[in-house]
């Protein structure tokens, strides 16, 4: 379901997916560096808890992601169904957090 009703950039082969950037802490501070942030640049995991009670939940706070006009019931019981089929094993999760500071 990614990037649903949007034009693919000129340059789709060249972007960096957040999985990969979340590996790679020297790529994002050189990217960081390059776009003219200081080089205090910290980063770290922050461990969060899952914070949707159920699949219902779920869609209500993700589908301001999808595009309008891909909103239906086919792709709503499908993030339901996954949401529930995984819950048990997302009861916690980590972000990186990047912090920057630009003079």
């Amino acid at each position: 379901m990614k990037n649903l009703g949007r034009e693919p950039r000129p340059d789709a082969e060249a972007d960096a997916r957040y999985y990969a950037l979340s590996n790679d802490h020297e790529g994002i501070k050189r990217m960081c560096l390059e776009a003219g942030f200081t080089s205090d640049i910290r980063l770290w995991y922050q461990p969060c808890n899952w914070y949707y009670k159920d699949g219902a939940d779920y869609w209500d706070g993700m589908k301001s992601r999808i595009p309008a006009e891909m909103h239906d019931d086919a792709i709503r019981n499908e993030m339901i169904r996954l949401f529930e089929e995984t819950k048990p094993e997302m009861r916690t999760f980590e972000k990186l957090m990047i912090l920057v500071h630009k003079q």
